[in-house]
């Protein structure tokens, strides 16, 4: 299993775009529900166009209509919400519209487990993640960019483990996005399709695909422009990438094929 301590990372326009949400088809919790505001309000207008800018208002005058999104019981600041889809997709990002009422943003969550299952139930991988505290001027989503991107996922389970103050969870909205189902390739990890060694690196890195599926390898910097980009159309084997000549960061690489969009961050020391 993979665990991680993840903070926020900023995605523009250009890389946040080539994410798309996924409706759930249940969502569930173990952290009680007011009548008026159940935790499936959490999925109200959450459809694939929905975008990490849409804004999900909140504030005193609301009050608990069931457009906000989820608050638990008095005292249940802690528990899981369980996002379950109707097929398998692939899960890279969480948008999280935290923050409930503008009175009370340290209502709002602040450590999450992760814990991503496929169909058979078996563990995909699990990630500890920290989101920022709510700001009454901010109603975007806060996107949380995964360590990897995982395949096949039917259920996801957030653990809420603490909130910044409060004894309530409250929540506007919560999503996951990914590149899209992957068609084809549902029964192999994305290492078992291609791997980029070594991961840091100086600027030189390898890539190896280790099936003929795909026909870009695109790479996108913190800004969204692309950096560099291949054409591997009907490929296998080893491509080398160099990026010695760009400043050190994080980096974005896209490996996409006629039915698969696969991703990966990549560090240049």
């Amino acid at each position: 299993m993979i665990k991680h301590l993840l903070t926020g990372i900023c995605m523009t326009a250009l890389i946040a775009n080539s994410q798309t949400i996924v409706p759930a088809e249940t969502i569930t919790t173990t952290a009680g529900n007011y009548s008026s505001a159940e935790v499936t309000n959490l999925g109200i207008d959450i459809d694939a166009s929905t975008s990490s800018s849409d804004e999900f208002d909140f504030g005193p005058g609301l009050g608990l209509g069931t457009e906000i999104g989820y608050i638990s019981d008095l005292g249940e600041s802690s528990g899981t919400i369980t996002h379950t889809f109707e097929t398998p997709i692939s899960i890279s990002e969480v948008w999280l519209w935290n923050g409930y009422f503008s009175f009370e943003l340290n209502h709002c969550t602040q450590d999450v487990t992760l814990t991503f299952k496929d169909e058979t139930g078996e563990v995909l991988g699990t990630e500890d993640v920290v989101f920022a505290e709510a700001d009454g001027g901010d109603l975007t989503a806060e996107v949380m960019e995964l360590s990897t991107e995982y395949i096949g996922v039917k259920e996801v389970d957030f653990e809420i483990s603490t909130l910044y103050g409060g004894n309530d969870i409250s929540i506007r909205r919560l999503g996951y996005a990914g590149s899209g189902i992957v068609a084809g390739t549902e029964d192999l990890t994305k290492e078992q399709l291609f791997s980029v060694f070594p991961n840091p690196s100086n600027g030189q890195f390898t890539i190896e695909l280790h099936k003929n599926e795909f026909n870009t390898i695109s790479i996108y910097n913190n800004i969204g422009e692309v950096v560099y980009t291949a054409d591997v159309t009907g490929k296998t084997g080893q491509f080398s990438i160099n990026l010695e000549g760009r400043p050190t960061g994080i980096y974005h690489m896209q490996v996409v094929g006629d039915t698969t969009i696969l991703s990966e961050k990549i560090i240049k020391q």
